[in-house]
């Protein structure tokens, strides 16, 4: 797995009218780390996990992913950048309801071209296979439910074996028991192929699992938390 490290410093990013959403001083996470992101709604928590990923503009400071600085960058740049090292995987899934659970996941064969349209359905078999979803070819998405939806949507983000994945609430929609499950096997997936994870999340489990958390607060980090 390539060597991204992550390093923020002297973060700062505004919205409208120049209203301040997020200042955060320094942040480094170390290749295959797992970082829980939580704080009360509103805190900017999400704004953090989008300047991670290069998807807010930065006002000033900058975000390292190894020798690549986002802030530096333009938006072609960083899109190239996404396409080849990280995976997203958000609260509310974003799959085609039509398509199923293989088709999904290997939706990159459409924007990836440094993998082979063959390597890549055999890299989202693979994973949805690790992840338990067992029938990906007969069903729609339709039929899933909730935690198999999820799951899908991670193998998605997994399936062009990125170094990092970003997670915005990503047990938000689930039940418990489904939310439990998903996050034990997520992480234990993620570590084991020594991937960097990075959650936002208001949940617990999620957090006890997680090598650091950090809290967030009026858009400033209050607080880091080791469960080492």
């Amino acid at each position: 797995m390539s060597d991204f490290a992550l390093v923020v410093r002297d973060l700062s990013i505004v919205g409208d009218s120049e209203r301040l959403l997020l200042s955060l001083d320094v942040l480094t996470v170390s290749p295959g780390e797992t970082i829980g992101i939580r704080g009360p709604s509103g805190a900017g928590k999400s704004t953090l996990l989008f300047a991670l990923a290069g998807l807010v503009k930065v006002k000033s400071g900058s975000v390292h992913w190894g020798d690549c600085n986002f802030a530096s960058l333009n938006e072609e740049a960083r899109s190239r950048f996404r396409r080849h090292h990280i995976g997203m995987i958000f609260q509310d899934f974003l799959l085609f309801e039509e398509l199923d659970a293989l088709s999904n996941a290997a939706i990159a064969t459409g924007y990836i071209r440094s993998i082979s349209q063959n390597d890549l359905r055999k890299n989202a078999a693979d994973v949805l296979e690790k992840l338990k979803v067992r029938d990906i070819a007969n069903r729609t998405i339709a039929s899933f439910s909730g935690g198999e939806r999820q799951r899908v949507a991670i193998a998605r983000a997994l399936a062009h074996d990125p170094a990092i994945i970003l997670a915005d609430e990503p047990t938000a929609s689930l039940d418990r028991v489904a939310a439990d499950a998903l996050i034990d096997d997520l992480v234990a997936l993620v570590r084991a192929e020594n991937k960097t994870l990075i959650a936002v999340s208001h949940d617990g489990h999620l957090h006890e699992k997680m090598d650091r958390v950090i809290e967030i607060v009026d858009g400033q980090m209050v607080r880091e938390v080791s469960n080492a």
